[in-house]
């Protein structure tokens, strides 16, 4: 695997990374002020927590990443979620 450095903003570059930036600072970062890092890390961890367990995807057919996940790999799934 080859590691390379992509410009800042140019989505067409690595457009899922970028959605998925664009995606926690529209719902958590631009919403909440925080008075620390730690503060921060904590609030990113019951984003994304909620966003991967408990919020349909409308991609995804309705599922949560997670129940997604599981339909696909369930051998995985079972290690990795139990």
């Amino acid at each position: 695997m080859i590691h390379a450095l992509i410009p800042k903003g140019q989505p067409w570059k690595n457009g899922l990374v970028e959605r998925s930036h664009r995606t926690d600072n529209e719902n958590l970062f631009d919403t909440m002020e925080f008075s620390n890092s730690e503060e921060r890390r904590y609030y990113f961890w019951l984003w994304e927590r909620w966003y991967n367990f408990d919020r349909p995807h409308q991609g995804l057919d309705g599922k949560t990443p997670v129940e997604k996940f599981r339909e696909l790999f369930p051998l995985h799934a079972r290690c990795m979620l139990s």
